[in-house]
């Protein structure tokens, strides 16, 4: 019986060893995937924090291109409300029409007088003064000067 208890002792030894050596193996095992784990959790974090920025940034982007569309709206309406005006400016100026200006002008001394006080109502040194409707007065002060001469 000695070599049968030596025998399952040396198997029970053996098997001892072999169980210690796949719990070392697993356990080396283990080690590689908490090492990966760790790595692939700090990779993650990593990107995480990337993809945040990058989201801040857009939010940024998005924010700045807002307030970029914005001034150029207000832009547009600036150059169209100065379209507007010139427009009408023209309009009114084009509806003053020069031979109006000394209607009922009988003489010479009338033709003065009246282009006096248009000057001073049209001159463009004047709040409502204007060069072109100034310009349309001279003309037209010119043609009727030759009419009393």
């Amino acid at each position: 019986m000695g070599k049968a208890q030596n025998s399952n002792a040396e198997h029970f030894q053996q098997w001892c060893f072999q169980e210690t050596a796949k719990l070392e193996r697993k356990r080396k095992e283990l080690e590689r995937e908490e090492k990966l784990l760790e790595q692939e959790k700090s990779l993650l974090n990593m990107k995480l924090d990337i993809l945040k920025e990058e989201y801040r940034k857009l939010a940024d982007e998005k924010e700045q291109f807002k307030r970029e569309k914005q001034y150029h709206a207000w832009e547009e309406q600036k150059r169209e409300q100065k379209k507007e005006r010139k427009t009408y400016e023209s309009e009114s100026t084009l509806t003053m029409k020069p031979e109006l200006f000394f209607r009922g002008v009988g003489n010479e001394l009338m033709l003065k007088k009246r282009y006096k006080d248009l000057i001073k109502i049209y001159h463009p040194d004047n709040v409502a003064g204007d060069t072109r409707t100034v310009q349309e007065i001279n003309k037209e002060y010119e043609k009727m000067k030759q009419l009393f001469l």
